[in-house]
């Protein structure tokens, strides 16, 4: 099995919404691929004069932690870094983890218990 993490082409938001209703929204990403199949799109959407960090997964995606891990961390050095203004990113309802994810790659809650994250810049 072989993983792969790069940016995402046109070509490769397409083929990734390929079976669903592909979002009307202007994105730059990164795909992770599992053996060359698509299982994690990832990365900022521009939608109505806000920029939003989302990640979308193939079902079974969650058993390959790691290549997550990877397609997150990718974004976060190749895509967030670009932006002067805020990134917002949505916890997911329902997904324990959520919360922990997403401070771990260095966004906050907008307000405590808050759904709401802005993405700080990080120094590395």
């Amino acid at each position: 099995m072989t993983s792969n993490v790069r940016i995402a082409t046109s070509q490769d938001v397409a083929f990734f919404y390929a079976d669903e209703e592909r979002p009307k929204v202007a994105v730059r990403a990164v795909i992770g691929e599992v053996d060359g199949n698509p299982v994690v799109l990832g990365g900022v959407a521009h939608s109505r004069g806000a920029f939003v960090a989302f990640m979308n997964m193939k079902p079974g995606a969650q058993s390959h932690a790691r290549l997550i891990m990877q397609a997150t961390r990718k974004a976060a050095d190749e895509i967030f870094t670009k932006y002067r203004a805020p990134i917002y990113a949505y916890k997911e309802e329902g997904l324990e983890s959520a919360d922990r994810y997403l401070r771990h790659i260095g966004f906050i809650p907008l307000e405590d218990g808050g759904e709401v994250y802005i993405w700080q810049r990080q120094s590395r």
